[in-house]
């Protein structure tokens, strides 16, 4: 089986291991970016490629692979490996803090071990050897994209507590593609996995939009939180509360040394959680939909778009 060639392990881990501000939350930072430098190793077991594979979603830069017998996807992010990883394991930081560490799936940089092809509706596109990867682990058996369920059920499993960290997690990441397509659910127990942080921080979308399938009054909305249970920013659960505390107050460069970010996606996610923590999360949905005001969202709403 050909080996996969690994990335320079810097383009992933900058800023990450270095001296960050730690304090409460050290503890799930560390174990975050253990997880992620676990995975990067494993990736010299091999990774198998299927000579054709077929194109998850709309893009034809996402296929299942597998590592030994472990399921992959890759990816090729629009804006490069680098800055997909950077942003996806920022996600992953956060999502470790608020108490859901498998809310965001392991990720690792590599190469692909061979040519392959990937299947598309009206054409074939080829994938060279060589080429820059994002190995993103799959969500364990059971998940499944939102869009493919929809069923009643399956809402209901999802508690209250879950819909609100998700749109936490869309509103601090700044989250433009939370779309039901970007959100796994286990329906046997209303887990989620959040996937595709490629337009996040900052990161402008090639559609103007914002919105997401746990905001109430959304026409993605599918999965949004009950907001009159969620009135002010004590409203939220008490790990919430203590993050974005900590990173409304917490200078650029902290940031950015903890999360592996740039000093512009830094400052996006200390104004988000500024906003939480000044508004409450229903006041910052707001304040960034006002923001967005005639855009993609609006305009769907407007024509009743169907999420």
């Amino acid at each position: 089986m050909p080996r996969l060639r690994a990335l320079a392990c810097s383009i992933m881990f900058m800023g990450l291991v270095a001296g960050s501000a730690g304090g409460a939350l050290a503890g799930p930072r560390t174990k975050a970016v253990e997880k992620v430098e676990k995975f990067q190793g494993e990736l010299a077991r091999g990774l198998h490629v299927p000579a054709r594979g077929k194109q998850l979603g709309k893009s034809s830069r996402t296929i299942k692979a597998s590592l030994g017998e472990l399921p992959v996807y890759l990816r090729i992010p629009f804006r490069g490996v680098a800055h997909g990883i950077r942003l996806h394991t920022a996600a992953l930081i956060l999502a470790h803090e608020l108490g859901h560490p498998d809310m965001v799936p392991k990720v690792a940089a590599g190469t692909a071990p061979t040519s392959y092809e990937v299947a598309r509706s009206d054409k074939v596109k080829v994938i060279d050897a060589g080429k820059p990867l994002m190995v993103v682990n799959s969500a364990p058996e059971g998940f499944q994209p939102f869009d493919a369920l929809g069923t009643s059920s399956a809402l209901a499993a999802v508690s209250q507590e879950m819909r609100v960290t998700g749109a936490l997690m869309h509103v601090l990441t700044r989250q433009l593609d939370g779309n039901a397509g970007s959100t796994l659910i286990r329906p046997a127990d209303g887990a989620l996995v959040l996937i595709d942080h490629d337009v996040t921080f900052g990161t402008p979308h090639t559609t103007k939009h914002m919105g997401s399938i746990f905001f109430p009054n959304d026409p993605k909305g599918n999965l949004a939180f009950d907001p009159n249970k969620v009135q002010s920013f004590a409203d939220l659960p008490a790990p919430a509360q203590a993050l974005v505390t900590k990173l409304a107050s917490m200078p650029i460069a902290d940031v950015a040394s903890r999360y592996g970010l740039n000093a512009k996606e830094s400052a996006v996610l200390v104004e988000m959680a500024t906003l939480v923590k000044d508004r409450g999360l229903v006041g910052a949905i707001g304040a960034l939909r006002a923001q967005h005001a005639g855009s993609y969202v609006e305009k769907s709403a407007q024509k009743k778009m169907v999420w």
